[in-house]
């Protein structure tokens, strides 16, 4: 895991923003958070899922297939991430 200092988001608080943004369709900016958060825990599932469920949105099938697999191997219990 990267260290990040006093002044970085930690990637929780990337993932609220992000998902805030995605709320709100500003998906351009919720995409950069998401990603934020993945250079931070690449194998953050609910980051990963969100996502994936973005680039559905936007039209990318294959990067969002890429994703939603990568979700469901980062929380195989997890049923959410496995609903897409």
């Amino acid at each position: 895991m990267l260290s990040h200092g006093p002044n970085m988001a930690s990637p929780e608080q990337l993932f609220q923003s992000a998902t805030l943004l995605h709320s709100q369709n500003k998906l351009r900016e919720a995409e950069g958070q998401y990603r934020a958060v993945l250079a931070i825990t690449p194998a953050h599932p609910e980051a990963l899922h969100r996502l994936g469920l973005l680039c559905i949105q936007t039209g990318r099938l294959e990067e969002a297939k890429d994703f939603l697999q990568r979700a469901a191997a980062a929380a195989p219990a997890d049923a959410a991430v496995h609903h897409h």
